[in-house]
């Protein structure tokens, strides 16, 4: 019987950019490497508090871009989304550090759901969720 997600797996243009911008910025944690600084494919998971963990792969050779998502109706992932308890003080938080909003929560509301969304340095589609 499956127990929750273990991971998700996602491929960076610059690991270093990509590590700073999920545990500097964003507060995950770094957990461990799978393949170290030296290796031609560098693989590493960062864990998202609460659960879960984030597979950072970076490729010595690079690595080709995805097709640009353009609305909901594109296939394959749309977004990776964070549970927050106060979107409110995590937007603020992360406006602080520099990250840059594509929408933000609207009002609050007696059992809204309230959501967020950013994008990592590569441009994939992050969003915080509330609710």
């Amino acid at each position: 019987m499956m127990r929750g997600i273990h991971h998700v797996a996602l491929t960076v243009t610059d690991l270093d950019r990509a590590l700073h911008f999920y545990t500097e910025v964003l507060g995950l944690h770094l957990e461990r490497w799978l393949r170290g600084p030296d290796a031609p494919t560098r693989i590493v998971f960062v864990a998202i508090p609460g659960g879960g963990r984030l597979e950072l792969f970076h490729h010595q050779g690079g690595a080709e871009p995805a097709p640009a998502r353009t609305d909901n109706r594109t296939l394959g992932w749309n977004h990776l989304a964070f549970a927050a308890e106060d979107i409110d003080a995590e937007v603020a938080r992360l406006q602080a550090k520099g990250v840059q909003f594509r929408a933000t929560p609207g009002p609050k509301a007696p059992g809204a759901i309230r959501t967020a969304f950013f994008a990592d340095p590569d441009g994939n589609t992050l969003e915080l969720f509330e609710g």
